[in-house]
């Protein structure tokens, strides 16, 4: 069973088990504990006619679920719509292709240290860069001219470019089922939240690679952005995603809509899971476990109490052929 906070890994040693295990029961004792803010997968699949999730196999594991879970990763990935004009004339001119720098709206302004050591990143790159970072930020000053700050970024559509060769970002679930959709090998930098989970199952797909801005330097950021861009194997193994992923007939989009009218036309208790009714007790087995325990000391006593008659009928057989 994988928690839902914890999984999409395809290493599953003892140690990782070990912890899925730990924060699925965890987070299926909050009830009992009274915790906000967590959900329960199993309580979700009872409370709800039907589930929708924002992942998929491709970036995340295969997972077993109930018939009213719906698997639709990537919302916000479509077809590239038209960039505008000025920013259309710098990637097409980028004849080396360019590299895509997004950190989300959190974290756009890195500080003036970070910021600093990126701008020497980027001016080493022979590559174009454009940069989600507003130009009143500390540490920005005399960019190289082949870097475009902007504040905002159309990312679906920039990604979508035939020059787009690789994509630095945060590592939220967006732009990596963007990136995905597009072909696009991924620099991760993750911060906060599901942000480094999601970076490792960036690395465990062979999708690209990671980093830390705040604490690596110059010359590694350097060389990872380029090892990704350069080397062809994180092309090939995003590229192949990307066929999968596009060669499906239904897009998450048009599976919700469908899925919603099928539930108001014939409604959801076809779908039903019955182990959802179930307890957390009943769902990890406690129950069958207590009959299992109570079978096996039953069997204990039961095989010690003949196992003790009969010693003491053999001691007084020997006493008796004694006398």
């Amino acid at each position: 069973m994988f928690s839902f906070i914890f999984g999409g890994t395809n290493d599953w040693g003892i140690v990782n088990r070990f912890i899925n295990v730990a924060v699925y029961v965890g987070i299926s004792f909050q009830p009992y504990l009274h915790i906000r803010n967590l959900e329960l997968p199993h309580l979700a699949t009872k409370l709800t006619d039907v589930w929708f999730i924002e992942a998929e196999e491709l970036l995340d594991a295969a997972r077993v679920s109930a018939p009213n879970v719906r698997w639709v990763g990537g919302l916000t990935a479509q077809p590239p719509a038209p960039l505008p004009e000025k920013l259309n004339k710098f990637v097409e001119s980028a004849s080396a292709g360019f590299l895509l720098v997004a950190f989300g709206s959190k974290l756009s302004n890195l500080g003036k240290s970070i910021n600093e050591k990126m701008v020497k990143v980027f001016g080493k790159l022979n590559r174009k860069v454009i940069w989600k970072v507003r130009s009143g930020y500390e540490g920005i000053d005399n960019l190289p001219d082949n870097v475009m700050p902007l504040s905002w970024v159309p990312q679906n559509d920039l990604l979508g470019h035939v020059n787009c060769r690789a994509v630095l970002l945060h590592c939220g679930n967006n732009g990596m089922y963007e990136a995905l959709y597009h072909g696009v090998p991924m620099i991760g930098n993750p911060a906060i939240g599901d942000q480094p989970f999601n970076c490792k199952r960036l690395k465990n797909k062979g999708f690209g690679l990671t980093i830390d801005v705040r604490t690596d330097d110059v010359d590694k950021i350097y060389n990872t952005i380029k090892e990704v861009i350069d080397n062809p194997i994180y092309h090939r193994n995003i590229e192949k995603a990307s066929a999968i992923r596009k060669s499906r007939m239904v897009s998450p989009v048009d599976e919700i809509v469908h899925t919603m009218e099928l539930m108001m036309t014939y409604g959801t208790k076809h779908l039903k899971f019955p182990p959802s009714d179930l307890n957390i007790f009943q769902v990890i087995l406690l129950d069958v476990l207590f009959v299992v325990a109570f079978i096996v000391i039953c069997l204990i006593f039961i095989v010690k109490f003949f196992c003790k008659r009969l010693c003491c009928k053999n001691s007084k057989m020997m006493k008796l052929k004694k006398k």
